[in-house]
């Protein structure tokens, strides 16, 4: 989970009356208190599937490596939505610029996936 946005829509969800499971990088950090967290690596599809169970929407960064086997990791474990946070880097299409690229390659992936997503941009 990033813990800068996701944290906070991780509160913000908990708030509304939401459970939540976090996905986290390592277990030096925590997610938000009354959140489930889990570990694992959205590089790597095994030490994430078993997060999915049971889960309905996925809110996803940006940049993975093979963002298409992730996103259909997704769909095997049947979540019924995926919300993408990308940059207003996106938009303007300079795969030259490498910050750029993996939001646009991203972008790219979500949009090919034809089920229901949303991308959110950072301004």
């Amino acid at each position: 989970m990033n813990l800068n946005v996701g944290a906070e829509l991780v509160r913000a969800l908990i708030k509304g009356g939401q459970e939540v499971r976090g996905l986290l990088r390592g277990s030096s950090r925590a997610a938000p208190a009354g959140a489930e967290s889990v570990i694992g690596d959205l590089d790597r599809a095994e030490t994430f599937s078993a997060a999915l169970a049971g889960v309905r929407g996925v809110f996803l960064l940006s940049g993975y490596k093979n963002m298409s086997g992730l996103l259909d990791e997704i769909r095997r474990a049947k979540v019924e939505r995926v919300v993408l946070l990308s940059s207003s880097s996106a938009p303007g299409g300079d795969m030259n610029n490498a910050v750029a690229r993996y939001h646009i390659l991203s972008e790219a992936a979500v949009r090919c996936s034809k089920w229901d997503t949303s991308v959110a941009a950072t301004c």
